[in-house]
């Protein structure tokens, strides 16, 4: 009897420690996402003139973004600038993402990157993370030819109240993100007038590079403004440049707990 009692508990206990071993495995899945969903890349036209040089320099490079990522950055910047083939690089990881998920981000980025090969400058952007190298240093710049907007394919439930609210909270991103330090904000907007239903708020970030100027990040967002006021209509969207990154969407991509309070900001100036 005892032995049948222990064979039963056994059993129980098992059960339990595979029971909690799914679950932890689904909470990462479901709490642990790179966004590595490709928005823009592109190769510079021009090739470096010495291989031997620009893959020394390269590969020192992005071993320096990497051990920065390691050690918990989301935002780096490593250099090269010696020899024929000098490298300048960036890495900005969406602040929302955590450490692992930006350095998961950044592994995809520099894997698709290096299909630039000679090039002598490059970038990627993903939704979670933006890359790049040049020959020349960069850091400085905020809006550059090839901006790019894009909207969802999907009509946003309750369009009128939908598209009212997205565009306050994007000009409110707009306003207030380059007077806070960091240069990111998360936000989101309830819909007003909407009739109830499954969506009831808009989602958005706004982040401009740290090594801008404050009236360069101001700069960025108006042009990505421009990039996506036609989408607002849309369940999401999103806009970037050399300098900045906006988004927005019907669903939340980031915790409830990384939002900012924009109210003193949006007083800021006013």
């Amino acid at each position: 009897m005892i032995v049948i009692m222990n064979q039963k508990l056994l059993l129980s206990v098992s059960l339990t420690c595979l029971f909690l071993i799914i679950f932890f495995i689904n909470f990462k899945q479901a709490f642990s996402d790179p966004q590595t969903q490709l928005i823009n890349n592109g190769c510079s036209q021009y090739n470096v003139t010495d291989m031997s040089d620009f893959n020394t320099n390269i590969n020192a490079t992005f071993a320096d973004l990497r051990a920065q990522l390691d050690a918990g950055k989301l935002f780096a910047t490593a250099q090269q600038p010696r020899g024929s083939s000098p490298i300048y690089a960036m890495i900005q990881c969406r602040s929302y993402l955590s450490p692992a998920d930006c350095v998961a981000c950044y592994a995809a980025a520099e894997s698709l990157i290096r299909n630039c090969s000679a090039s002598n400058g490059a970038r990627v952007v993903y939704l979670g993370c933006s890359l790049r190298y040049e020959s020349s240093l960069f850091y400085d710049q905020s809006t550059q030819e090839g901006r790019f907007g894009f909207c969802g394919n999907r009509t946003a439930l309750q369009v009128t109240a939908f598209s009212a609210a997205v565009k306050e909270l994007v000009q409110n991103l707009q306003v207030t993100t380059p007077k806070i330090s960091g240069f990111f904000v998360a936000s989101k907007e309830e819909l007003v007038g909407g009739g109830g239903g499954n969506n009831t708020a808009v989602y958005g970030v706004a982040q401009c590079v740290e090594t801008i100027s404050e009236s360069g990040c101001r700069d960025c967002l108006a042009t990505a403004y421009d990039s996506i006021q036609r989408c607002f209509g849309n369940a999401f969207g999103w806009a970037v440049d050399v300098g900045c990154f906006l988004r927005y969407s019907d669903t939340p991509f980031f915790a409830d707990n990384q939002t900012t309070n924009l109210a003193p900001f949006l007083k800021i100036g006013k």
